[in-house]
């Protein structure tokens, strides 16, 4: 299957589109910010909040349904080279993403294959 790549102008009216949703959870965060700083809120509580706004929602468009609002205004998605879907996460990583933490054996994969296993004190 060819797929045709989407025109340029389309990519850049999704990334506006989705600019405006981000513009729009920023100010709200920077309410929220000052809400529980209880009045002007220091800077790096607007970042942290704004950066998880963020993250959480690119993060909740390609889990629900793998577009952004504006890929979906703009009919765009996102294939691999043969024309089938792309996925954001291909492979979890053993315990559930729990092996990098401290004294977790952090080469789980490697010493299932025969490598020795690294030092918990890393």
């Amino acid at each position: 299957m060819i797929v045709e790549p989407a025109p340029v102008w389309k990519r850049l009216l999704a990334w506006v589109y989705d600019g405006l949703i981000l513009t729009a959870l920023w100010l709200v965060s920077g309410l929220v910010a000052a809400l529980l700083a209880g009045g002007e809120a220091p800077p790096w509580l607007v970042r942290t909040i704004v950066l998880m706004s963020s993250v959480a929602y690119f993060g909740w468009s390609w889990k629900v349904g793998g577009k952004t609002a504006g890929m979906r205004a703009w009919r765009l998605r996102v294939v691999r080279v043969d024309g089938q879907t792309a996925h954001l996460v291909r492979h979890r990583p053993p315990n559930g993403g729990l092996a990098r933490l401290p004294g977790a054996n952090r080469c789980h994969a490697i010493h299932r294959m025969g490598a020795p296993a690294p030092p918990d004190n890393l």
